[in-house]
C-alpha cells in the first residue's frame, strides 16, 4: 500500500492532489459538505492513484484483443450442424 502511494507520481496525480486540497481549504473555510466530499473523492483518486489520475487515465486500453491475422487473410468458418 505504502509502495502505491509513494511511486509514480506524475502531472496528473499532482494537479489531483492540489486540487483537492483546494477543494478541502474551501470546505473547511466555507462550512461547504459539498466541497469536502469532493476534495476526499480527489484525494482519493490522487492518492492511491486510481480513477482518472491513475495510470492508464480515463482512456480505454489502446490495443485490447486483436487479431494477430494479416489484414487480407481469409476468415475460416466452421459450420455447425
Amino acid at each position: 500500500m505504502m509502495n502505491r502511494l509513494l511511486t509514480n507520481w506524475h502531472l496528473r496525480r499532482v494537479f489531483g492532489l492540489v486540487l483537492g486540497l483546494i477543494l478541502l481549504t474551501q470546505g473547511i473555510v466555507y462550512g461547504e459538505a459539498l466541497a469536502g466530499f469532493l476534495a476526499m473523492f480527489f484525494l482519493l483518486q490522487a492518492g492511491l492513484n486510481i480513477g482518472c489520475f491513475g495510470a492508464q487515465g480515463c482512456a480505454p486500453a489502446a490495443y485490447g484483443n486483436q487479431s494477430k491475422q494479416a489484414p487480407d487473410a481469409e476468415i475460416q468458418y466452421t459450420e455447425v450442424k
